[in-house]
């Protein structure tokens, strides 16, 4: 049998299956692909390239942990904007709303 017949019949297979599949299964089908992949690339990467990329998750993490407990810079900026554009009073009624938002979004 030629390989183009059998590349037929694989291809016709393979549609075959992700149309039955769920869309659970499908996302566990690219999951599983792309683990794949990155193993593969973490082993074709040196120790110094490694490293640079565990001190962009721990400060992503970082960033991610003041986010939550409103300390980000991000916030600041926002609020010396706020205050600077507006009266005292909106300026207040900012904060407290600020407030709310982070005591909602930490409980």
């Amino acid at each position: 049998m030629k390989d183009t017949d059998k590349n037929k019949v694989t291809l016709a297979l393979a549609n075959s299956f992700l149309q039955q599949a769920t869309l659970q299964q499908t996302l566990q089908i690219v999951q599983e692909k792309a683990l794949e992949r990155a193993k593969e690339e973490v082993e074709g990467m040196e120790d110094a390239q490694i490293e640079e990329v565990l001190t962009n998750i721990r400060a992503q993490e970082i960033a991610q942990e003041l986010r939550e407990s409103g300390g980000g810079p991000g916030e600041e900026e926002a609020t010396s904007e706020t205050s600077e554009e507006t009266t005292d009073e909106t300026s207040e009624e900012t904060t407290d709303e600020t407030s709310e938002e982070t005591t909602t979004t930490t409980a």
